[in-house]
């Protein structure tokens, strides 16, 4: 086998060792690495998964069909014309390379999906697609009150109006932030959530008991929708404390169990507005 190829060869799985380890001991972060099928220069390379929010860092490795590439470094491009990293192309046979790339998708990147570009000598116009995701919540200092969307198959997650309301895609892997919703709720750890499938909206009981509600609006890349304060009537919940929520789809109303100085069990009914405090329940009750 001519030196050459032995030489790629050792390149080639020492670069694939090299970041298979960095993946299990934790240097690399999940979802950073991404790894091609072939694709031949002058094309778009496809990398899987090959997505994150503005300002991450990424890993790349991938192979490369191209009969006239010498090897070397390259520098990766954003779409807009600016410098974001650099890889590097080593040889495995005449025509066959693999490429190793490394950057930090810029700040300023806007959500949805962009072009990183290979430049160098002998590469021509060869690009990789890569989404900008937002950013997932972040867990300090808040307390995060979740409901599952059935009607967008998605995972609410409510940290009030400091950490705002998102929305987790399982089949796209993706968070997605509501921009626009408005203040919202306050919290502080002591409400509930519950999804209405009846009507296709969020309901929050805040921290004083106040009914809250969002009808979402979930697209590719963004999330949509304004809280509403809603008007209510009857004995509700009152007096703080932590409350546990979840929907009784056989009466179509959100039930309410807690309070901490008037602790019991509540019905609210989204088609009326009205709140009903339950009584002449038999057996031990929680407390």
């Amino acid at each position: 086998m001519p030196e050459h190829r032995v030489r790629g060869s050792i390149v080639y799985h020492g670069v694939l060792l090299a970041l298979g380890m960095l993946l299990v001991c934790g240097m690399l972060q999940p979802g950073s690495l991404a790894i091609a099928q072939t694709a031949t220069n002058g094309t778009s390379v496809t990398l899987d998964p090959f997505s994150g929010p503005a300002g991450s860092p990424v890993a790349g490795v991938g192979f490369l069909t191209c009969a006239g590439c010498t090897g070397g470094s390259f520098t990766a491009q954003w779409d807009d014309g600016s410098k974001i990293g650099t890889g590097t192309l080593f040889n495995i046979s005449s025509t066959q390379w693999v490429f190793e790339i490394d950057f930090n998708v810029p700040s300023h990147a806007t959500l949805g999906p962009h072009n990183v570009s290979f430049l160098s000598g002998s590469i021509s116009a060869t690009t990789a697609a890569f989404t900008v995701t937002p950013s997932p919540p972040t867990a300090a200092g808040s307390s995060f009150l979740s409901a599952w969307d059935s009607t967008d198959s998605a995972m609410l997650v409510f940290g009030g109006p400091t950490s705002g309301l998102w929305a987790f895609e399982p089949a796209t892997n993706q968070w997605l932030q509501f921009i626009g919703a408005g203040t919202g709720p306050n919290v502080s750890g002591t409400g509930a959530m519950v999804w209405d499938p009846t009507d296709g909206m969020l309901l929050v009981v805040d921290s004083n008991g106040g009914i809250w509600s969002i009808t979402p609006t979930i697209a590719p890349y963004q999330a949509s929708g304004l809280w509403r304060r809603v008007a209510t009537s009857g004995p509700a919940p009152s007096g703080g404390g932590a409350y546990t929520a979840t929907w009784n789809a056989s009466s179509g109303a959100m039930l309410v169990f807690g309070s901490s100085t008037n602790p019991g069990l509540w019905s609210f009914e989204p088609s009326t507005n009205v709140w009903q405090q339950l009584t002449g329940m038999t057996g031990p009750q929680p407390s």
